[in-house]
This record gives C-alpha cells, structure tokens and sequence, in this order.
C-alpha cells in the first residue's frame, strides 16, 4: 500500500502526469477511482481538481487514447515514447491530472493503471491563476 499524501503535495504549474489502464467500461473506472485509487497511489483525488479521462474497448494505441485531451499536443509524443518503453502500445483507458508532478516512488505496482510519466505542457493564462 503506498503511503497517502495530499493532491496538494503534487500540485506543480506546467506539467501533466499520465496513467494508462487495462480498465476498459467507463463505470468500472468512476468505481476504481473513488474506492482503490488512492490506496494504489497514495493519494486522494480531489473531485474539483480530478484527472480528464478517457476510456475505451477494445483498447487503441496509446496516440490515438491520447489525442483530443487538453493540450495533448504539448505532451503526446514524450507520453506515447515513455509508455513505448514501458511496454504500453495500445491501452483501455488514459488519466490526466494537470498542474501535477507525481512522484513514481508512491505507486502500488499491482494496480489496473501505470503512471506513465510527467510531461510538460503550455499553461494557459487562466490556468497561472489557479495555482
């Protein structure tokens, strides 16, 4: 079980963390998210300030999950790369937390999803205020 931490201990202007998941039916992962999330990742996630998502079966290339996120031009071709390697061609579902730098060491290695990594993306002037 990772150690629980606040969202506000990763809250960092400029970054996007993202997850990929094997789990496939959108309510499955609304379930997932509100009662195993936390214990897998060591920290609550803040309903207001909560990860955009995208779900899909059967699973797609990562690129493809990807594309149409907020920003996803500022940080999709270092995401697709950093889940290449991670062995990730295609997934069922992708979380995004923006203005967050999560720290890989706090993750349960058993989990339905993998944190991919944190990347960086254009803030947009109103997002420099919610900081």
């Amino acid at each position: 079980m990772a150690k629980t931490r606040t969202h506000a201990d990763f809250r960092t202007g400029g970054v996007v963390s993202v997850w990929l998941g094997t789990i496939g039916i959108e309510d499955d992962l609304d379930d997932y998210l509100a009662d195993e999330f936390a214990d897998d990742f060591g920290f609550e996630i803040i309903p207001e300030d909560g990860p955009e998502f995208d779900v899909a079966n059967p699973a797609r290339p990562v690129a493809a999950l990807l594309d149409g996120f907020s920003c996803f031009e500022d940080f999709i071709e270092e995401a697709v790369e950093a889940a290449k390697i991670q062995g990730w061609e295609k997934a069922n579902c992708a979380l995004v937390f923006y203005n967050f730098a999560y720290e890989e060491d706090s993750a349960n290695g058993d989990a339905p999803l993998s944190f991919i990594g944190t990347f960086p993306f254009a803030l947009d002037e109103g997002d420099e205020d919610e900081e």
